[in-house]
Order: C-alpha cells, then structure tokens, then sequence
C-alpha cells in the first residue's frame, strides 16, 4: 500500500479510483430543491427521493460500467444524463421567462420544439464521450470536484438553518405552550357530535380581490352560501403569506412562527380525537407529515416536494397530466367522504387555483405554456371558477350525504400573491354551523381563531379569541413582522 500512495499524487488516485459524481448529482438537485424551501418543506420528505435516485443510479452506472468495462466514462455519460434530465424544466421556465415580452421566439420555446433539441445535445454529449479515445480521468476529477462543491454548498445551507432552530428551541420557554395543549382536556361532553368538514383552497382569492383585480362578480357563489345558511366571513385575512404557516396555524389554533414545534402537530384533530371523533386527510397531495390520521384518502402518491422536484425535470412533460387527473379524480372522490362511519373530523387540503393553471372555466384543458401564466389574468380567473364550481358542488354533496348536520368551514389558506397588499392576504372564508347560531363569529375572524369559536360555541371550550393579526417574513423566514391592518377599498 505505501508505494502506490508514493508514486501517486491524490489527484490520480480520485481520477483513477473514484467516481463520485454521477451519485452526487442525483442527490444535488433534491438538497437545492429542499435548501430553497426550507421553510415549506420537512426533511422527511427529501428521504424518499434521496433513497430512490441514489439506488437507480447505483443500479444504472454499476450495470453500464459491465457494459462498455469503463467506470470513467459510464460515471459521465450518466452524470450528463442526470444534469440533462433535472435541469430541463430550469432551462424550459428560464427562457420562457426570459423572453416573456417577446411572442415570436416564446412561442418557439414549447416542450414540441424544446425537447427534440435537449434529447440532440444530449446524443451528441453522449455520443462524443463513447467514441473519444482519448483518456478521460482529468474530465472525472472536474465532474468530481464540481458535484461535490454543489451538494456541500447546499448542505451547508440546510445545516445553518436547522442548528440555530434546534438551539432556540431547546432554549425556549415552553410554559404557555404546555399550558395551552392541555385545554382540549376542559370542554364538556357533548351528546350531539357533528361530522366537521374543513376544506382549504390554496390561493383562493377572496371576494373583493376577485372583484377589484379579475373584474369577476361571484355573486352566484355568494348568494348559494347565504341561501344554504353559511356565516361569510366579509373581511377575513390570512395569517401568513404561505401555506407551510397558515396551515398549522389554523390546525393548532396560535400564531406558528413563535414555536415551530408545533408545525408538526395538529391540536384540533388532538382536541376531536379526544371527544371520540375520526381524524380523516382528503387530498390529491400525500400529506408531508403524518398527524395521528386514522384514514387518509390521496389521488396521487407524491407529496407535494415530489411534485416540485418532478416540474423542474423533463418529467414536467408528465407532471400538469398527473396534476390535472389527480385532482379530478378527487372531486369525484369527496362525495363518498360523509358514508365514513362515527363523528369524523375531515381535512380535505385542494391546492388550487394555486398554479398550475390546467382547468379552463368548466374544466377544459389548458395549453401548457400557460400553466404559470400570471401575465394573463384570465387563467387565473378561469380556474377560480372551475374550482368554484366544484366546492359549491361538494357542499352540496356534504349536507345532501350527511345523516346529521355537518359542521363545513371553507377559506384560503392564504390570498393571490400577485396581488398587491393587503389585498394579497384577503381570503374567502365560510363557515356552517348546524344551529345557525353565529353570534360568536365576526366578519374579519382569521384562521388562527375558527377552531376556537367552534370549540366554544359547540364544544364548551373555553378558549381566548386571539387578536387577529397578519405577518410578513424575510427570506430566510426568520424575522416575521406584523402587518398593518388596512381597509380594502
């Protein structure tokens, strides 16, 4: 051993011995993924990609290695495969967006015309590495070194975000907290258990929005709800501007941004659960992070980092397809929902009209390069009223199905973010209430004090109505800060 580490330098031993550089590829794109959205995204969730590109890509070099006997050149044919297949939905969004003022060569960038030149230069990448006879080693340590700058880089990112949450926490008073957590335990029994429905639509414009910025009057929508007997909530603003803190704010009933161990939690369903109730997740996203669900009913398999990472590689091609049919398949799916046996809490989570935009007014299909077309407000708009359509056709389905009457509450989760503030934090928010009895409820209540009212009004809680408040981050979602509150006009 010692007169080969003599006669060669490190460098040849990397260029000579070790081939790195396809496997740190794999898992490049899914740490940069995840190191940009750290604050949407759980570390679970990279897991699954992680694991199964790292063993295909095992799989594939080991079985091209015993095919052409050349590990140097099998690790660079399928490093350029893997920079090829991740970063075609980068190149794809990138020159659209470049060129968005430009209709002639945008309409050149289609997947029809880009896709015929991206497989061309990588045959001609591929081609030229085969038939090179030429040694490849010092190529292999650049390939090398380069991937592994990349992931180091984005592991660092991840880590210096992580370590000083996990030290604040484990230095933060968690008295209030405790004390908070154990109030599920004070309300009375109840011999009357409503099924409760709580449904969010992602991005969902309120009605002033829609008005002031689609030129849409929702109307019809608004006269259904008022006829059915829900409570519209006329004023109502999102706590935060994304839905990885609304969310768990409304689910754990405090603002989120002030103890993220509560992220992971959901104390309404903790509350319900402990009345007897069935806690039910109804979606077309996998959700992220398991919350004790006893039933969970998904239209597709993939959670929705899953679903990011396949947009940005050539399996765009598939993903607004996969989308699209997920989500139909879902509506179809809902009206089975209130058959479920025994007091149920039903968490249905409809990422739409959130982008992509793939549903015309009545549900036609839409071009995919208008999948993220905010220029035109009409795609917007168009999808709003598809899914407006559908969540007046699934109340329906829920009062009709249900042997008594269901508690429903519907909002945003947060409002259209290419709106100007405060109109972006505007959301639609409903609630039905069995009784009618809507005295408690007010027209700007938040998300963060539904489930309170609820509690109290039905439950015989007790809790505090918070003060409704809006708050704004930073990029790196450490410093939040209140919003003003302010009229829409």
């Amino acid at each position: 051993m010692m007169p080969f580490f003599q006669e060669h330098t490190m460098k040849e031993i990397i260029s000579k011995e070790l081939v790195i550089h396809p496997f740190l590829f794999s898992i490049f794109p899914i740490l940069a993924l995840f190191s940009k959205n750290l604050a949407t995204v759980y570390p679970k969730q990279i897991l699954l990609p992680l694991a199964v590109f790292l063993l295909l890509t095992a799989i594939v070099f080991f079985s091209m290695s015993r095919i052409l006997r050349d590990m140097v050149k099998s690790g660079l044919l399928l490093s350029i495969f893997l920079i090829f297949f991740f970063s075609y939905g980068h190149l794809y969004f990138f020159l659209r967006s470049l060129f968005e003022n430009q209709p002639f060569t945008l309409a050149l960038i289609r997947h029809r015309f880009f896709l015929p030149l991206y497989i061309i230069a990588l045959f001609l990448s591929s081609y030229v590495i085969v038939r090179t006879h030429k040694r490849l080693e010092f190529v292999n340590i650049v390939f090398n070194y380069i991937s592994l700058f990349l992931v180091v880089v984005n592991a660092l990112s991840i880590f210096s975000y992580y370590v000083p949450k996990t030290t604040l926490s484990l230095n933060s008073p968690r008295k209030d907290r405790l004390k908070d957590e154990t109030r599920f335990l004070l309300p009375k029994d109840s011999g009357y258990l409503p099924d409760i429905y709580y449904i969010i639509l992602d991005e969902y414009a309120g009605f002033k929005t829609i008005k002031k910025y689609y030129d849409y009057d929702p109307i019809r929508f608004y006269d259904y709800l008022v006829e059915k007997g829900f409570f519209i909530a006329d004023d109502s603003r999102s706590n935060y501007i994304l839905t990885s803190y609304s969310i768990p704010s409304a689910l754990n009933m405090t603002y989120i941004h002030k103890d993220m161990h509560l992220n992971s939690k959901n104390r309404v369903a903790e509350f319900l659960k402990s009345k007897g109730y069935k806690y039910v997740y109804v979606s077309h996203i996998y959700p992220s992070i398991t919350q004790d669900q006893d039933l969970i009913i998904c239209s597709s398999p993939l959670d929705d980092f899953s679903q990011a990472l396949f947009n940005y590689s050539i399996l765009i091609l598939f993903s607004e397809t996969v989308w699209r049919t997920s989500l139909l398949k879902l509506f179809d799916e809902v009206g089975f929902i209130s058959q479920i046996p025994g007091p149920k809490l039903v968490f249905i989570y409809i990422c739409s009209p959130h982008p992509p935009f793939v549903f015309g007014p009545n549900g036609e299909s839409i071009m995919y390069t208008d999948h993220t077309n905010w220029t035109n407000k009409q795609f917007y708009l168009s999808q709003w009223v598809f899914i407006t359509k559908k969540i007046q056709a699934i109340i329906e389905t829920l009062l009709l199905g249900s042997e008594r009457e269901p508690i429903i509450i519907v909002h945003s989760d947060h409002g259209v973010r290419a709106v100007d503030r405060p109109f972006s934090f505007e959301i639609f928010n409903a609630c039905y209430l069995p009784d009618k009895n809507y005295h408690l409820l007010y027209e700007s209540i938040s998300p963060v004090n539904i489930f309170r009212v609820v509690f109290n009004s039905h439950f015989g809680a007790h809790y505090e109505i918070l003060k409704d408040k809006m708050y704004i981050h930073d990029r790196t979602f450490t410093n939040f800060t209140e919003f003003p509150y302010t009229s829409l006009k």
